[in-house]
């Protein structure tokens, strides 16, 4: 769970002048399964990407359930005696039907996506080797360092990134050092 002192995005309009709070509410471990497909022979076309949220009830039920402790949180003091009201979605949202429905309209990436090119025995959907070589290729290497200043316009980024695709499952914590290593590992 994230805190922001500012107006989050969600189904409401920020009023002009006032205070909010807002949250966001991430599954580090989803159980989801998407996709990653080249849907042409020009490499500057953008592949078919589907990132498959919420597929199963698992992801669902871990969703409502951090929804409800989000509301549970804020209606406990000391911060209950902060707020005034739920602004987004508002408390008409009760039912674990109306909660789903919520979610599903304001779900997104919290930007560390790993596992389209899973760094796996190929027996087991690996797609490269522990040298980072793609299977039935002689020399492709899936790793990627660029400069922040070409993908990054704020200083929250580090001077390089590294290609988390990798990562055959999500990890407990931010992806840098281990991205960094990764990189490290393929330069020497």
């Amino acid at each position: 769970m994230t805190g922001y002192d500012r107006f989050m995005p969600g189904l409401a309009t920020p009023e002009p002048g006032a205070q909010y709070l807002s949250t966001s509410i991430i599954t580090l471990h989803p159980f989801n399964v998407g996709s990653v497909h080249i849907t042409s022979t020009d490499p500057n076309t953008a592949p078919a990407i589907d990132h498959n949220y919420l597929d199963n009830e698992f992801d669902i039920q871990v969703m409502i359930e951090a929804f409800r402790f989000t509301r549970t949180m804020f209606g406990t003091s000391p911060l209950k005696d902060l707020i005034e009201e739920e602004v987004s979605p508002g408390l008409n949202y009760q039912t674990d039907e109306e909660i789903t429905e919520f979610i599903k309209k304001v779900l997104g990436t919290c930007w560390h996506p790993v596992g389209t090119a899973s760094l796996l025995p190929r027996k087991d959907g690996g797609v490269v080797d522990t040298q980072f070589k793609v299977y039935g290729t002689k020399n492709l290497r899936v790793v990627s360092l660029v400069h922040a200043s070409d993908t990054c316009r704020d200083s929250s980024c580090s001077d390089l990134q590294a290609d988390a695709s990798v990562i055959p499952i999500q990890i407990g914590g931010h992806p840098q050092a281990t991205l960094y290593a990764f990189a490290e590992k393929v330069i020497l």
